[in-house]
C-alpha cells in the first residue's frame, strides 16, 4: 500500500507534508467515480483541496441532485452537517487495475481482476478493461474478505507501479462494481457462486459470456471515444431494452429542465469526454492504441472505479 494517513485539519497535512515528496494524493471517502480524487503539487493546492472536499454541498446542489437526478445519496449528510472523511496518499506513478470478488463470511468464493486499458477521465471509471491473472490483487481480496468476516459483493483498486510493476493497494469498493455480473468461467462466475452458496446446491458451470479478455463496459464506452469497442467484448444487456434505453437516456435527461441543463454541461466538457484516456498495459494493447491513434502519453489514474 502507500503511504496513507487520514487527514482531520490542516495540521494534519503540515504534519504529513515533513516526511512526504509531492504530488499527493487526496480522496473523499464515500465517493466514486473519481468524483472525490484530487491531485495535489503543492503544500498551497493540498490546503485548497482540502477544503473543497470537505465543504458540505450547498442547498442548490442537493435540489438539483434530488430533483433532476432522483439521488437521495447527498440528503441525509447534507441534513447532519457532517463532512466527510479525508485521507491522504502518496502518489503511486503507474497505470489502474482492479478487482471485483464475492464472499461469505469471510471466503472469496469467485473474482475477476483487470487492468484499465481506457478511462472516461484522467480520476474517472474505467469504459475499457483487460481481465489479467494478478495473484496480488486476489491475494489482497482474500485476505480482507477473511479478516473483515465480508459476505456479498466488494472491489478493490490498485496500481500497478511502472519502474518496478509492483501491485499497489489504494482503495476499497464495499459494493457492486460494473465486473460483478460478468460470467467468466470457473471461479470467475460470481452470480452463480452465490446463488450456489445461498442455495446450498452445487455449482453449475456455464459457458463464459466472452473469450475475449477485452472487456467494454455499457454505457460508458459509448459516451467517450475509447478506440477499443471493435476488439473488445462489448457488455451490451440486448436482451432488456428497457435497460439499455435507461442507461443510455437516465431519467434527468427526459424533462425539459433536466436536458437543458445537461446540454450545458455537455458543452463545457465536450471536449474532455469525447478522447477519454488510455493506458498501454501490453504490447497488444500498444499496438491497438496507436492503430487508433489514441495513445496521447498515459496518464495517472488513482482510484474511480
Amino acid at each position: 500500500m502507500p503511504d496513507t494517513n487520514l487527514v482531520n485539519t490542516l495540521d494534519d497535512l503540515k504534519f504529513w507534508r515533513a516526511g512526504q515528496t509531492f504530488p499527493w494524493v487526496l480522496k473523499a471517502d464515500g465517493t466514486w467515480g473519481g468524483r472525490g480524487v484530487k491531485i495535489a503539487h503543492t503544500p498551497e493546492q493540498a490546503e485548497q483541496l482540502f477544503l473543497e472536499l470537505t465543504q458540505l454541498p450547498g442547498a442548490t446542489s442537493v435540489v438539483k441532485q434530488l430533483i433532476l437526478n432522483r439521488d437521495r445519496f447527498w440528503l441525509p449528510p447534507w441534513g447532519q452537517r457532517s463532512k466527510p472523511a479525508v485521507i491522504v496518499q502518496s502518489h503511486i506513478q503507474g497505470r489502474p487495475a482492479n478487482c471485483a470478488v464475492v464472499c461469505w463470511k469471510g471466503k472469496v468464493l469467485a473474482g475477476i481482476g483487470v487492468d484499465v486499458v481506457s478511462a472516461q477521465e484522467q480520476q474517472g471509471p474505467a469504459s475499457v478493461v483487460r481481465v489479467v491473472d494478478n495473484p496480488e490483487m486476489m491475494l489482497s481480496a482474500e485476505r480482507i474478505a477473511r479478516r473483515l468476516g465480508l459476505s456479498g459483493f466488494f472491489g478493490l483498486d490498485f496500481m500497478i507501479e511502472y519502474a518496478s510493476g509492483a501491485t499497489y493497494l489504494i482503495e476499497m469498493n464495499p459494493r457492486g462494481t460494473p465486473l460483478c455480473h460478468l460470467r467468466l468461467g470457473a471461479g470467475a462466475d460470481m452470480v452463480g457462486a452465490l446463488a450456489a452458496q445461498l442455495s446450498g446446491q452445487p455449482y453449475r458451470e456455464t459457458p463464459p459470456v466472452t473469450q475475449n479478455d477485452m472487456i467494454a463496459y455499457f454505457p460508458q464506452a459509448w459516451t467517450c471515444d475509447s478506440g477499443f469497442l471493435q476488439s473488445s467484448f462489448q457488455d451490451v444487456p440486448r436482451e432488456e431494452p428497457d435497460l439499455m434505453q435507461e442507461l443510455l437516456h437516465p431519467w434527468s435527461e427526459r424533462s425539459l429542465v433536466g436536458r437543458i441543463f445537461d446540454r450545458l454541461r455537455r458543452l463545457m466538457v465536450e471536449e474532455k469526454a469525447s478522447k477519454g484516456y488510455v493506458f498501454a498495459t501490453t504490447t497488444a494493447t500498444r499496438k491497438s492504441s496507436e492503430a487508433c491513434q489514441k495513445l496521447e502519453g498515459v496518464p495517472v489514474n488513482h482510484g474511480g472505479g
